[in-house]
């Protein structure tokens, strides 16, 4: 890890993060860093300083998806669209009446006619 990586570590309450390394410093543990961070969109750096003998680093990024992420979480989004997903499939399950093929014996009276 380096400072500017991108990276997901565990905070002091068990939950993970994901922000930018802007600071490192040695810990007292050797195996150890002392990592300060901050959000890319955050205007001061997290107020924690993170003990983390490893993290995993984030090779890459789509701007933006994580507030379509808190939409989609919205309840009323996630119903919607399974609500739309349950008529797509209906729909295709749904079955067809097809018309009844020509019998042997209609082809013959439409030939005698």
């Amino acid at each position: 890890m380096r400072v500017g990586d991108v990276v997901m570590v565990r905070r002091a309450d068990g939950q993970f993060v994901t922000h930018r390394i802007i600071d490192i410093e040695p810990a007292a543990d050797v195996d150890h860093r002392l990592l300060t961070m901050q959000g890319d969109a955050n205007p001061d750096p997290d107020r924690e300083i993170y003990d983390v003998a490893e993290g995993r680093r984030i090779l890459f990024a789509v701007p933006g998806a994580g507030y379509a992420f808190d939409w989609l979480k919205q309840p009323l989004v996630t119903g919607s669209l399974l609500a739309l997903l349950a008529a797509a499939v209906t729909w295709a399950l749904w079955p067809v009446e097809t018309p009844a093929a020509p019998t042997v014996e209609s082809s013959r009276d439409a030939e005698s006619a």
